[in-house]
C-alpha cells in the first residue's frame, strides 16, 4: 500500500512523466517511493498500466529471441544513425 507521500507524488505525475521513468522503473532502478508513486498512478490510469504491461512483455519476448550478428550494412547504417543523433544532441546543447 503506497504511503501518503507516494500518493502525493503520484497525483502530480503526468502520463508523460511516467513514460520518462519507464526504463528505470522496469529495471528496478528507481527509489521505492517513486516506484510506489508510479504504481499508484498506473492503478488510476489504465492506459499507462497497459503501456507498462506491453513494454514488459515486449522486453521478455525480445530476450527470448536468439542473438544473431547484424549484417555489416545494417551495422553501418545503425552507427551512422547514432552518430547523427549524437551530433543533433551536441548542437542542441
Amino acid at each position: 500500500m503506497p504511503d501518503s507521500k507516494a500518493k502525493s507524488i503520484a497525483s502530480k505525475m503526468t502520463c508523460k512523466e511516467i513514460f520518462a521513468f519507464l526504463s528505470e522503473y522496469v529495471d528496478g532502478e528507481l527509489s521505492e517511493e517513486l516506484c510506489e508513486a508510479i504504481q499508484t498512478h498506473n492503478g488510476n490510469c489504465p492506459p499507462c498500466q497497459a503501456f507498462v504491461d506491453t513494454f514488459i512483455t515486449t522486453i521478455e519476448l525480445v530476450k527470448k529471441q536468439p542473438a544473431k550478428p547484424l549484417p555489416p550494412a545494417v551495422k553501418d547504417e545503425l552507427n551512422a544513425a547514432l552518430n547523427r543523433c549524437r551530433e543533433a544532441l551536441d548542437q542542441a546543447r
